[in-house]
């Protein structure tokens, strides 16, 4: 019985060393989602060089663009990556640098970069102390890490939405509060919504939608309580 003789292009095809091996579409796919997240952090901070003054300034604003005065910035820095392991992105301890708001809301900080962090929000409140602790309340949170990646900015407008609430909150703290405003605040502490009535200086409608209540003050004392059914919120 004869053997056939392999062709030229079968030997030449048994001459090449063989190639990697071909990666099923779930490999494929979660190798392309890591290699996205690890780069687009960094993409638009290549140019920077640790120790590169970056700067991270603006202004606290109300709902109406005047200024808020007198209120605590916080610069939240961390790094954030993907973990392989739990296969999710991970946010690690986060770096915080306070300043206060001027007379114009104004605020700034001068942030040396480096090359471990990587995610920057921008917080605003004020300190307070409970359970003997000290805290912070926060009333607008707001993430710029694209524009301090692109090199920073002087020009963010932090809006206070509810500018009536950390008013107050900066009498309560400076000991100009009542004592049913205390009572209601550290009974229910901080309510969802604060309205004043513009008709009405001296009266305040303070709102707790998911306890279903409604406390209004005139002049510090409590006129009238109200119960509606609890507002969930959503998610």
């Amino acid at each position: 019985m004869s053997v056939p003789h392999p062709s030229a292009a079968d030997l030449r095809a048994r001459s090449q060393p063989p190639g990697p091996p071909a990666r099923t579409p779930l490999i494929a796919a979660v190798a392309a989602l890591l290699a996205l997240l690890c780069a687009a952090p960094w993409a638009a901070a290549e140019d920077l060089k640790t120790g590169t003054k970056v700067p991270i300034g603006g202004k606290v604003v109300d709902a109406d663009g005047q200024p808020v005065a007198g209120v605590t910035v916080l610069l939240e820095v961390s790094r954030t990556y993907f973990s392989l392991r739990k296969m999710k992105e991970i946010r690690g301890d986060r770096l915080k640098l306070p300043t206060s708001t001027d007379r114009q809301g104004g605020f700034h900080f001068d942030w040396r970069w480096d090359q471990h962090h990587n995610t920057f929000e921008l917080a605003v409140g004020l300190e307070v102390r409970r359970d003997a602790r000290d805290d912070f309340e926060i009333v607008d949170r707001r993430s710029v890490t694209e524009t301090v990646l692109a090199g920073g900015s002087r020009d963010f407008v932090l809006e206070v939405e509810d500018a009536h609430y950390l008013r107050w909150l900066r009498r309560f703290l400076d000991g100009d509060a009542s004592a049913e405003e205390t009572r209601i605040f550290e009974l229910h502490g901080r309510p969802d919504r604060l309205e004043m009535a513009a008709d009405a200086p001296g009266v305040s409608t303070w709102w707790y939608f998911s306890l279903g209540k409604a406390v209004r003050f005139r002049d510090g004392s409590v006129e009238q309580e109200t119960a509606f059914d609890p507002v969930v919120p959503e998610g």
